[in-house]
């Protein structure tokens, strides 16, 4: 079983290194986003699970500007 406050900890740690070496989430991301066909006026709700540094989020952001977006992470750093 994974120790959430072990995780927390190493994530947390190599929080401002994680961006450079993301290179498969941040495929996935942009590939998600593509995938998405919505209206950039839509008033979305959206919940970001596992938001990281907040790659994903600041590319929702950027598309919808109206939306809510909930960004939540196990590692606050």
């Amino acid at each position: 079983m994974i120790d959430k406050k072990i995780l927390q900890m190493h994530f947390s740690r190599n929080a401002k290194n994680y961006d450079s070496y993301a290179k498969v989430q941040k495929k996935m991301a942009d590939t998600l986003l593509c995938m998405l066909d919505l209206d950039s006026k839509s008033r979305l709700d959206i919940l970001d699970v596992g938001c990281g540094t907040g790659y994903l989020t600041k590319l929702l952001l950027d598309r919808w500007p109206n939306a809510r977006i909930t960004a939540v992470d196990i590692a606050p750093g």
